[in-house]
């Protein structure tokens, strides 16, 4: 399955070495999960969504990453501004 999970996830997050990432974190849930999980269900299907949304969270995590270096650069900036013309 790793060839497609990989394809998959580069597909979804855009960034070839954060997807590979996000592959192994799901092989690795599935290790821990491999005691509770029943050999009779879908196995294929629940990695898939176990991929999907550890790709969404890491996508989230983007946003919220994103938004504070935007709100730290504007801060930084007036702050530079303000230094600038006030010790003038």
């Amino acid at each position: 399955y790793y060839p497609r999970l990989r394809k998959y996830a580069r597909y979804f997050i855009r960034n070839a070495e954060e997807a590979d990432d996000v592959v192994q974190e799901v092989f690795l849930q599935l290790w821990k999960d491999q005691k509770r999980l029943d050999p009779q269900q879908n196995i294929p299907s629940y990695t898939f969504t176990l991929l999907k949304n550890k790709c969404l969270d890491l996508l989230r995590r983007r946003v919220v990453e994103e938004k504070y270096l935007v709100q730290k650069a504007k801060k930084e900036s007036e702050e530079l501004y303000h230094i600038s013309f006030t010790d003038g």
